[in-house]
């Protein structure tokens, strides 16, 4: 007989298999019960790029406020796979700008598998691929918390509607390590 903690039985209650309409709201309690000193923060995207640069910049945004472990993995976190390994974490969770369909700034987190369908802007590998490499050497639960994005141009500056949403997942991230 296999148990399920909270935040696995939570997530089984956001998986419809439709990514976009998870409700903000299910996602934020997600949220606050994954993060603990044993989750690592995997931060993805290109911060030259507008808003694929938001995964990034939600690690620098928690890094100091939760003992969570954060890692800024840029455009290649295929280069971070032995660090998050040897973290022994029990959650991993990759941040990163996607399509959902969504208006910019609206963010969801959902499991790892239901990746099919959700549209990653700029990645060498597939973050499904890394993630169930790093389940499977770590028995780690594998999300994805993916922030709708705007532009993506070269040279462009966060939105201001994804700059926001990193400020409301930090606090929630920070409100949840106490």
């Amino acid at each position: 007989v296999q148990t399920y903690n909270h935040a696995e039985r939570l997530a089984m209650q956001l998986v419809d298999g439709q990514k976009a309409s998870v409700p903000a709201e299910d996602s934020r309690r997600l949220l606050t019960a994954l993060m603990s000193p044993r989750t690592v923060l995997v931060g993805v995207g290109n911060v030259l790029r507008g808003d694929d640069g938001a995964g990034p910049a939600l690690v620098d945004a928690i890094r100091n406020r939760c003992p969570c472990v954060c890692i800024d993995a840029g455009h290649a976190p295929e280069n971070h796979l032995g660090q998050i390994v040897r973290s022994q974490p029990d959650t991993i969770i990759f941040a990163d700008a996607v399509d959902m369909q969504l208006d910019p700034g609206q963010w969801r987190l959902f499991p790892a598998r239901e990746l099919v369908g959700v549209g990653f802007h700029t990645h060498t590998i597939p973050l499904g691929q890394l993630l169930d490499f790093l389940s499977a050497r770590t028995g780690a639960r594998a999300y994805v918390l993916g922030i709708q994005s705007g532009s993506v141009a070269l040279g462009e500056p966060l939105s201001r509607e994804v700059n926001d949403s990193l400020h409301e997942i930090a606090e929630i991230a920070a409100d949840s390590c106490l």
